[in-house]
């Protein structure tokens, strides 16, 4: 009898200390959050040219698995910059053997080459400078010759810049509402590039007009990532896109999406927009 009190006893004990299931999810979701966190902290630390913070944040950042390809891309990049060309081209090569298919490989091939182009030798802190002041002249033969400022903004896109850099990139190729740029700027949004400038440019293309609510519609019905879809929903924010926004609000099946959807539509001055709200209060 005593052995059999001591094996239930024992029994009880176990399950005391085995880890609820939902607070190993929960600890889990804290985790990738906190690595969410480190990953926005390392992309305000690249902008800010602050490598060795960006370095650190990034370490803490690969947690989160969605995004452990670019901590190692940006890692790549950050040492680089701060002049550590052999560590720059481990961590690329970390990317190119744990993420063969990532969409971060072509960056990383442009990193690489301007690597072996210094051949070691830490790039000049100006070179960040003199690079914003050639935005700052490319805006200006936008102007006058769009086809040639087009070209080297495509070069800024492709090439090895902070996302500051290539955001700015985005949004001049936004002001411009040639079919080639718009072309341009959906073929990124569509994932043509890495998914941190896919985002930029789902925004960018956004506010190019009512024409591009089908196209973000369509980025929006292919996307399987939630964060993606939130994205396009933002960019389908203004009233231009209304009638698009409306038809996901309608068609959504996931509950938070939806609510997202809807809660745009309330701020929407649109007449589409207010007729919606009253349809959803009968």
């Amino acid at each position: 009898m005593t052995s059999v009190i001591t094996a239930l006893a024992l029994t009880v004990l176990a399950q005391d200390f085995r880890p609820d299931a939902e607070e190993q999810r929960q600890r889990a979701q804290m985790e990738m959050e906190r690595a969410r966190s480190e990953y926005q902290r390392a992309l305000r630390s690249l902008d800010q040219g602050r490598w060795e913070a960006a370095v650190e944040s990034l370490k803490k950042a690969g947690a989160d698995t969605a995004r452990a390809d670019a901590a190692l891309y940006w890692s790549a990049f950050a040492l680089f910059r701060k002049g550590d060309a052999q560590a720059a081209m481990a961590s690329l090569q970390s990317l190119r053997s744990a993420h063969p298919t990532s969409r971060w490989l072509n960056d990383a091939k442009a990193l690489e080459l301007e690597i072996q182009q210094a051949a070691g030798k830490p790039v000049p802190p100006e070179q960040e400078s003199d690079e914003e002041v050639r935005m700052i002249a490319v805006n200006s033969v936008m102007q006058s010759d769009p086809e040639r400022g087009i070209a080297y903004l495509e070069k800024v896109l492709n090439g090895s810049n902070t996302l500051r850099v290539k955001r700015q990139a985005m949004f001049m190729l936004g002001m411009n509402r040639s079919p080639k740029t718009r072309d341009l700027v959906v073929r990124y949004a569509k994932g043509g590039s890495n998914p941190d400038l896919q985002r930029q440019a789902i925004e960018t293309l956004g506010a190019m007009g009512a024409d591009s609510g089908p196209m973000i519609k369509e980025i929006y019905d292919g996307a399987q990532d939630a964060e993606l879809k939130r994205v396009a929903l933002s960019a389908l924010s203004r009233d231009t896109h209304t009638k698009v926004l409306i038809e996901i609000a309608r068609t959504e099946k996931n509950r938070e999406l939806r609510r997202q959807a809807v809660e745009m539509l309330s701020h929407s001055r649109s007449k589409d927009a207010k007729e919606y709200m009253l349809e959803l209060l009968k």
